[in-house]
């Protein structure tokens, strides 16, 4: 890795921790366990990446196989974060909190199934479908932080 990589991933590293401080000076694991879980996980994945790459290096197998497996399991807690900050926005709204969890479910879907679509008859499938998901699922991040920074009455 060059020093802008390392630089880079240091500050990574530096926001995920203020992140998790954060959350749990604010005790939000009570409130939002899988907006926490989303945290911790985070900044455990960002850590166990960095450390394969520092003991196998960049290009080996072993950091290939990390980092496919963390993103996997990051954007899966994405997933659940997402949901469980528009539950807790629109949890005041019973009828528009109805509505959202099946829409929520759909985009899920369409984003499992534009994954797949994409990936479709590439060379590397693996790294095109977990891309393709994770920027979906980033999109939707977005969203509902958007829709959660609204103030509820």
């Amino acid at each position: 890795m060059n020093h802008l990589e390392l630089t880079l991933s240091g500050v990574t590293l530096g926001f995920e921790t203020i992140l998790c401080a954060v959350v749990c000076l604010r005790k939000l694991q009570s409130r939002l366990p899988f907006f926490t879980i989303h945290a911790a996980l985070l900044l455990i994945g960002t850590l166990n990446v960095e450390l394969i790459y520092y003991h196998f290096g960049f290009h080996s197998s072993a950091a290939y196989y990390a980092y496919w497996a963390t993103a996997g399991v990051i954007v899966l807690s994405r997933g659940f974060a997402i949901a469980e900050l528009c539950r807790h926005a629109l949890r005041s709204y019973r009828g528009i909190w109805a509505l959202a969890w099946r829409i929520l479910v759909l985009m899920a879907v369409v984003f499992f199934a534009h994954a797949a679509w994409d990936a479709w008859g590439q060379p590397e499938r693996v790294e095109i479908y977990g891309l393709t998901l994770e920027r979906r699922f980033t999109n939707g991040w977005y969203w509902a932080l958007s829709l959660s920074a609204r103030p509820t009455p």
